[in-house]
């Protein structure tokens, strides 16, 4: 769930996209509602755009400026089970269940490409970006750290190995 500008934007395993009104949390109404067409996991937005990591159907990129009226703008196939997606720049950084990272450029949200790729067999299912890094929880393979200065060549900082990574966040000290 992500909450923007009184919108709760929500994936909908099966369904796609819902875009909630919460701007009275007391009766939240559905304002608008894209299918995918795939499985909705997760979802990024940057500007007037929502980024969808869309499972078998790769990324959707969806134009949210009209709430209630939701639409595709533009998608990027992704080899695997798109699971999650974190934006930096111009770049979404899918996470796939079965390939690894894929690096997408956004910089026209109509039209995203594959600029780079991080090869993990066993897949991807969590991404946070913090100060030019990437840390990959690998759902069998443990934490992955990638230097993302460079984003068509992510490079292998580290890992540390632990069984079924599933989640994560980063802590930093002021």
């Amino acid at each position: 769930i992500i909450t923007d500008n009184g919108y709760a934007y929500v994936t909908d395993w099966f369904g796609g996209l819902r875009i909630i009104d919460i701007s009275n949390p007391g009766n939240p109404t559905e304002a608008g509602f894209f299918e995918t067409g795939g499985y909705a996991y997760k979802v990024s937005i940057l500007d007037d755009y929502a980024y969808v990591a869309d499972g078998s159907e790769g990324l959707r990129i969806i134009d949210i400026s009209n709430p209630n009226l939701p639409v595709e703008l533009g998608y990027c196939d992704t080899v695997g089970w798109a699971k999650n997606v974190a934006l930096d720049g111009d770049y979404a950084y899918v996470a796939s269940k079965y390939s690894g990272l894929h690096i997408l450029d956004i910089s026209d949200p109509g039209n995203p490409y594959e600029a780079g790729f991080f090869a993990l067999e066993n897949g991807i299912s969590d991404i946070v970006i913090s100060d030019g890094l990437v840390y990959l929880a690998s759902e069998y393979e443990g934490l992955f750290i990638l230097d993302i200065t460079d984003p068509i060549n992510p490079m292998e900082v580290s890992n540390y190995d632990y069984s079924y990574g599933r989640g994560m966040a980063i802590a930093k000290s002021e």
